[in-house]
């Protein structure tokens, strides 16, 4: 008869707590979303590379020259760049873009090409982004909301993509990716062509887990019945214990 009690409470306590889970397990469960504001350089909306105004990047200049305002793609790289080696030539996914001014020339100084995404939805702990960049001149460094991030820097277009991997400094909501380029002076002091192409490779996190329509939220007053209805069966499996040992006594 004693096991038989056991057995039962042991099905009443383990219907408690199933009944329990099953109220607070109605959530999904975080999966892995791609970053899909984040573009290549030299792409319209829909991702396409395109000729004019790139709308996904805003470009300073150095302080002590002018500061274009937009930035664009033109001939000039397809002229310059296209026929290097090392995947420099622009392609279907990405293509340079640089300073509005008609051939890509520039005052000497440092020039920084700033983009915007949304991380609204997603958990930003989890944010990884990959990619590779090539620059004219010199790549200096990435910065991701204020701050520099560990990067492999190019050191000029002629020689090829560099990657780079974050996985941390993200934020909730808009964040800003910042690549710095340095435009050398070839020594007579002339405006000289400075340009950036990016690539993103992967750009990934977890979507924040929401509650499906079938799945309702449980009343506070069935989760209170719930941890009622486990407590009595814990108290009643206590004083069934207590008349057990009472019992086995006298039959001694």
């Amino acid at each position: 008869m004693q096991m038989t009690t056991r057995s039962i409470l042991s099905g009443f306590a383990v219907g408690g707590l199933s009944t329990l889970a099953l109220s607070l397990g109605g959530f999904d469960r975080a999966q892995a979303a791609t970053i899909s504001t984040l573009f290549n350089t030299g792409v319209n909306a829909s991702g396409t590379v395109t000729v004019g105004p790139d709308i996904h990047y805003t470009l300073t200049g150095p302080s002590g020259g002018p500061t274009p305002q937009a930035i664009s793609i033109g001939t000039f790289p397809a002229n310059v760049y296209n026929g290097q080696p090392n995947g420099s030539a622009n392609d279907s996914i990405s293509a340079w873009i640089g300073p509005n001014t008609g051939n890509f020339e520039a005052p000497v100084g440092q020039y920084t090409y700033s983009t915007t995404f949304d991380l609204t939805g997603l958990i930003a702990s989890t944010a990884s982004i990959s990619g590779k960049w090539n620059t004219d001149n010199f790549g200096l460094k990435l910065i991701l909301n204020g701050a520099d991030v560990a990067a492999t820097s190019p050191g000029f277009a002629t020689g090829g993509f560099s990657t780079f991997n974050l996985t941390s400094g993200f934020t909730s909501g808009i964040n800003t990716l910042a690549f710095v380029v340095e435009n050398a002076d070839r020594g007579d002091g002339a405006d000289t062509p400075t340009a950036l192409r990016v690539e993103f490779l992967s750009a990934t996190a977890d979507a924040i887990p929401t509650i499906p329509p079938s799945a309702a939220v449980p009343e506070p007053s069935d989760l209170v019945g719930t941890a009622f209805a486990f407590g009595s069966v814990v108290l009643l499996k206590r004083k069934l214990s207590k008349k057990t040992v009472k019992l086995d006594r006298f039959s001694k």
